[in-house]
């Protein structure tokens, strides 16, 4: 991954930015299950102890995040920064990140731990989702019958096709 990281973005109360390694693999986890909405990101990060919420954070370079995960312990604290998202890049057909996810501590943090929970419960999240699709269209099959399915699937590439 080459994503922009914005050195010079500041958070009030917060040092950083930093980049460490996980950042990178928390990004290509957030890609590989196409997990980039708060509301996931905000269900994962609630399983985890010390989690204190999630909204919206401005930097000093006057960007605005797209939403910002907010962790305590003890006397120290971080925020994880997840960017707005660019233009849609053809080739993946996957909408591009404007810069590398942000990580910003107040005190000592063990940032290590908490982003290797957020890559396993992005995992696990979407490994139920593959379950869940599974067991749908295991119910449609038993349903329709398996001539309806083929039927239908042929429907949808003629249709598919057709917008090309």
């Amino acid at each position: 991954m080459n994503y922009t990281r914005a050195l010079e973005a500041r958070l009030d109360g917060f040092d950083g930015p930093i980049f460490p390694d996980s950042v990178d693999k928390f990004m290509a986890a957030q890609d590989a299950w196409d997990m980039h909405n708060n509301y996931s990101m905000t269900k994962i990060a609630k399983a985890i102890p010390g989690f204190k919420g999630g909204t919206v954070y401005l930097t000093s370079d006057g960007y605005y995040w797209y939403f910002g995960l907010h962790f305590v312990s003890q006397d120290s604290e971080m925020v994880i920064l997840l960017p707005e998202f660019g233009d849609l890049n053809e080739q993946t057909n996957r909408m591009e990140r404007v810069r590398s996810v942000a990580v910003y501590l107040s005190g000592e943090f063990d940032y290590e731990s908490i982003l290797t929970q957020l890559i396993e419960g992005i995992i696990n999240s979407g490994k139920k989702h593959v379950e869940e699709v599974a067991a749908m269209r295991a119910e449609e099959d038993a349903i329709l019958g398996p001539e309806t399915i083929a039927r239908l699937e042929e429907s949808a590439n003629r249709f598919a096709d057709a917008l090309v």
